[in-house]
């Protein structure tokens, strides 16, 4: 993976949080457009990244790339049809059903 000079998705946030600087919406929906086609990349490949959160975002100095990162708990399913049953990730992260029992 090359070196993304810009840092990660949660400093941008904080940036922009504390300085005041507007963040375009122009610029969020690019760097969620790339986030989805990096996870459909992913998914056509069976491989689930199961830590999807801002500190694993990584961004370009350019602010306009965003790249997806830190596979360290990613999975590669055996088969198309698998199901993942194992939870992993960020607790603070997971979704209300991860959390409830639901899936």
């Amino acid at each position: 993976m090359e070196f993304c000079d810009g840092g990660d998705l949660k400093g941008r946030i904080e940036h922009y949080r504390t300085s005041g600087e507007k963040l375009q919406t122009g610029r969020s929906l690019i760097w969620i457009s790339q986030l989805a086609m990096a996870l459909q990349y992913c998914h056509e490949r069976n491989i689930l990244h199961r830590d999807l959160k801002p500190e694993n975002v990584f961004v370009m100095k350019d602010n306009l790339t965003a790249k997806l990162g830190d596979f360290g708990v990613a999975r590669k399913l055996s088969f198309q049809n698998q199901l993942a049953s194992t939870v992993c990730g960020t607790p603070l992260n997971f979704s209300p059903e991860v959390v409830q029992g639901k899936i």
